[in-house]
């Protein structure tokens, strides 16, 4: 992870401020904490790299920008309703603005309607030996929270449930909450 991160490179419209009640706001502050004592979200100085996304019904829950994975609650977590690429228009309700990695997030969805949760986080362990095992990655190296970075792991994506963002991070989706986490789990212990 060698970008220093400085927020959100798109413009968040709040259409209500409200901590969001939902199971999974629950489901994703579990699995963050796992990802925060696992290693796979690193401290860094605004909380833990990394974000984790479950669909809803009118879009999807994500953790918020830089918010600690350790610590998500209602009140750390948007739902983002809506995403317009040509503009960088993120539509969301919740307290926080919703991760940098919104939009790669939103594009996984769109292209894989059978994905219910998509899982982002940081290990060296995982970014320099899972290629060697043959884990797809992406072609280079793009700076987070870009359009050209969104749209490479998405298609990568398409096709395959887990990929590594060439010397930046990791993704994995799943099914549900539960699968994209213990998929996860699997390869970083497969790879110790």
């Amino acid at each position: 992870m060698s970008e220093v991160y400085t927020g959100t490179k798109f413009r968040t419209v709040v259409l209500s401020e409200k901590p969001l009640n939902d199971t999974g706001v629950h489901l994703l502050t579990s699995w963050g904490m796992q990802f925060a004592k696992k290693g796979l979200a690193p401290q860094t100085e605004t909380g833990h790299a990394g974000n984790l996304s479950v669909r809803t019904n009118n879009g999807f829950l994500i953790s918020g920008a830089g918010i600690s994975l350790a610590e998500l609650n209602p009140t750390s977590v948007a739902e983002v309703v809506s995403f317009f690429i040509n503009t960088k228009k993120v539509l969301s309700h919740g307290i926080p603005e919703p991760s940098s990695e919104a939009f790669m997030h939103g594009l996984i969805y769109l292209y894989r309607p059978d994905v219910m949760a998509v899982f982002h986080g940081h290990s060296d362990l995982i970014t320099s030996r899972a290629p060697i095992l043959g884990f797809p990655v992406t072609e280079k190296e793009v700076p987070y929270g870009t359009i050209p970075g969104a749209k490479m792991v998405a298609n990568i994506l398409k096709t395959e449930d887990f990929c590594v963002i060439k010397n930046h991070g990791f993704v994995t989706v799943g099914s549900s909450v539960d699968s994209a986490g213990e998929l996860t789990l699997q390869i970083n212990s497969t790879l110790k």
